[in-house]
């Protein structure tokens, strides 16, 4: 039996999640039996299918009464697969067969028998699983795999690599877009749901690790520097950012102007790797960059969390419910964060010096209670973003000499290795869909970000700071974009309607693009001409020097990127 044009007809699994058998969303037989796989099926998906249908599974003709009018389908030929065979078969559920373009596509709810393996060879076949309640899996495996090895090379080769200017970032953006576009049949688009999680566990131990890794300690020596960097600096960047947003970008409510602003106001200095691990620099404006880089993301959450409620709640039709909830949450965040922080780095401290906790397991421990501030806060019903900062800034707190570099160790390095799946989300979810709305007001907007929206409120924040005009400019120009904004744009994604979330992410997108090519292209030159107008002061001991080395959030410390 060879059909000539029949293709796939049954998708399983739900968009959403597992689905819940024996339970539909519309029930076109009220007073019959549920059919249990039916309330597994998409209706919209095989409407799409440019080609004649066949039933092809293990349902046969039943698929006709259960199946047909709950898809709105008409009666179809029912092909009868698998053939019987002569052996007994152990398993009750027969994989089923759908014939495609000469190929054959096999599925099953459990696993796959020697035999009926083979019968696939020679052909341009593709084997993937059904399960019973995550349904067709499309390709997860592979694209697993292929994340997995990307790790692994990058782990092999990261020095050698970074030689050539050749950043983390640039090079899981890329296998993004790789992702996006699939191998061959191989479906490797990552699921909304994997999307969401990932960037929610990305952004709470981010946040976490940036801030209790600055203690007092750390910051006191330039603490007047870096408040006029985060306390002015940055809420002029963003509501500068928020009001040319509303000015260049057509059609943007004054809530999406201020999630565009917030969005983009966070550095990342790991972006300017070059720049930041290069010695010639002077150590205080390296440490000013990587203090305001490792803050000004938690600052900026709280406005980002108000607009996207302010976004929802306008579409929604309501009024200040929406964003007046998102205060409270933020309050609540606060408060339980600081508490939890502080009690918990005391209670670590205390079971350390007493014998009570081992130094192996401390980190993990210090791992588990950055998530533990997010979910707990959400429970308590408060913002848990915020609540994982300022957890964070209690931790650090906690210990008047500030967290132990070995304590956050394990809790870094983790982060470390999300924010490239975060960049390969960016390639893969964010780039794609950015260029199909791709515009001049977009570019535009970007180059105006990068530009005057960051350097002008950090030329006034200095104003009378002793710094002369190269430094003023040096330290404006190097505010890379990069993982909290793009963290913030994957949240826009899942948290806004489509036709919301088109009118922000697509600007983010851009803006953080532009800055990994021009922040990364600049790095190296603008140090070594930097740094060799200021060898004196690069050459002298630094003021406050001493008060320990601050790691570079996602760069090794054994490279050198240490401020």
């Amino acid at each position: 039996m060879t059909p000539t044009s029949v293709s796939v007809l049954v998708s399983f699994g739900c968009v959403r999640g597992a689905a819940i058998y024996g339970q539909a969303a519309v029930d076109p037989f009220p007073g019959r039996p549920v059919a249990p796989v039916r309330c597994s099926c998409d209706p919209a998906h095989p409407l799409r299918l440019p080609c004649d249908l066949v039933w092809a599974t293990t349902w046969e003709s039943e698929a006709n009464e259960y199946l047909a009018p709950f898809l709105g389908l008409p009666q179809l030929p029912v092909v009868s697969w698998p053939d019987p065979s002569e052996e007994p078969e152990p398993f009750t559920n027969h994989p089923a067969r759908i014939h495609q373009a000469g190929g054959v596509r096999q599925y099953g709810q459990e696993r796959y028998r020697p035999q009926q393996t083979g019968r696939l060879a020679g052909t341009s076949s593709l084997m993937t699983r059904a399960g019973r309640r995550s349904g067709q899996e499309n390709g997860m495996d592979a694209a697993l795999s292929l994340i997995l090895l990307a790790l692994f090379l990058w782990g092999l080769c990261s020095r050698r690599v970074a030689k050539a200017e050749l950043t983390g970032p640039v090079v899981f953006v890329l296998l993004g877009l790789v992702m996006h576009e699939g191998i061959g049949s191989v479906d490797l688009a990552p699921s909304p749901k994997t999307v969401k999680v990932l960037a929610e566990i990305t952004l709470t131990w981010v946040l976490f690790t940036d801030a209790a890794r600055l203690s007092v300690r750390s910051v006191r020596a330039d603490l007047r520097l870096y408040v006029r960097l985060l306390a002015v600096g940055l809420p002029l960047c963003i509501g500068l950012g928020a009001l040319l947003a509303g000015a260049l970008l057509p059609g943007v409510s004054g809530w999406a102007a201020l999630f565009v602003g917030a969005a983009l106001a966070p550095t990342d200095a790991a972006l300017g790797a070059s720049m930041m691990g290069n010695p010639v620099v002077p150590e205080r404006i390296r440490r000013a960059i990587n203090v305001e880089s490792g803050l000004n993301d938690g600052i900026a959450t709280p406005f980002v969390v108000l607009s996207l409620a302010g976004i929802a709640a306008l579409e929604a039709g309501g009024g200040h419910e929406g964003h007046g909830g998102a205060l409270v949450e933020l309050l609540i965040g606060v408060a339980y964060g600081g508490a939890l922080g502080l009690v918990a780095g005391q209670l670590l401290n205390w079971a350390l010096h007493r014998g009570w906790a081992t130094e192996d397991f401390a980190p993990a421990a210090v791992l588990a209670l950055a998530l533990l501030s997010y979910t707990s806060a959400i429970a308590f019903g408060g913002n848990g973003f915020v609540a994982a900062f300022v957890s964070g800034l209690a931790f650090g707190a906690a210990d008047a000499q500030g967290a132990p570099q070995w304590q956050l160790a394990f809790a870094e390095q983790s982060a470390s290795v999300l924010s490239l799946l975060v960049w390969l989300l960016f390639g893969a979810v964010l780039l794609p869909e950015a260029f199909h709305h791709l515009s001049w007001h977009l570019v535009l907007y970007a180059v105006v970000s990068l530009t005057l929206v960051r350097m002008v409120p950090v030329a006034l924040a200095l104003l009378g700071g002793g710094l002369d005009r190269s430094t003023v400019l040096f330290v404006g120009w190097f505010g890379p974009r990069g993982l909290a904004s793009v963290v913030f744009g994957l949240l826009a994604v899942e948290e806004l309607d489509p036709a919301a979330a088109r009118e922000v992410v697509p600007v983010v997108v851009c803006t953080v693009l532009l800055s990994v090519v021009a922040h990364g292209t600049s790095s190296a030159p603008l140090a070594r001409r930097y740094g060799t107008r200021h060898a004196d002061a690069a050459a002298q001991p630094e003021r406050g020097h001493g008060q320990g080395e601050l790691p570079v959030r996602g760069l090794a410390k054994s490279a050198g990127h240490g401020v």
